[in-house]
């Protein structure tokens, strides 16, 4: 009986939607076993507004193309300013929005989830250590801009050495890996 209800509540699913959403771009990946279809949208207009239609209709345009169980979103996080926080909202919404059919099959994900899942952790001390020897003198911001591109970089050559593809836009490789992540936790438990 648990196991039939189960089989409702939880419907059979095989391929999943990882996207990486910023104020001008949706970055995504449809997964079934593997990547399957992958690419990025470039949002146009000239106002903040403008870019949350262009994501909307070029959403939608996307949702045509594609046939998916679950949609996988990373979560929002914390940024320095309220009002690109306010912005990447309105744009996660509208994308949101023209790709769901049912609420079930929206799901979020932390950036640090999907990160650990790949095993692309912070970097520890050491790395940070060393990145400071290999590249002396530089300001604080120069050493968080370095740290973020190296693991971006990271996030690439797990996808490519995994699957054989030949990412090189570290959003693209970013939504790549949290449709690997939620095909593995969705699709197959893993």
């Amino acid at each position: 009986m648990v196991s039939s209800i189960a089989k409702l509540i939880r419907p059979e699913a095989t391929r999943v939607l990882g996207l990486d959403t910023s104020t001008n771009s949706l970055a995504f990946c449809v997964f079934d076993n593997g990547p399957v279809q992958w690419g990025k949208i470039e949002f146009s207009g000239q106002s903040i507004h403008d870019k949350i239609v262009d994501a909307h209709r070029k959403s939608s345009a996307l949702k045509s193309m594609i046939d998916v169980d679950y949609v996988c979103v990373e979560s929002a996080i914390m940024v320095r300013s309220q009002d690109v926080a306010i912005k990447m909202a309105m744009i996660v919404g509208s994308v949101i929005s023209a790709l769901a059919e049912r609420k079930d099959m929206i799901v979020t994900v932390k950036p640090s989830e999907w990160q650990n899942y790949i095993n692309n952790k912070n970097l520890t001390k050491a790395e940070k250590e060393q990145i400071k020897k290999d590249f002396p003198n530089k300001s604080d911001s120069w050493y968080r801009s370095y740290s973020r591109q190296f693991r971006k970089q990271r996030t690439m050559d797990f996808i490519n050495n995994k699957y054989g593809t030949n990412v090189d836009d570290n959003d693209v490789g970013d939504s790549m890996a949290i449709a690997y992540y939620a095909y593995n936790r969705l699709v197959s438990h893993g």
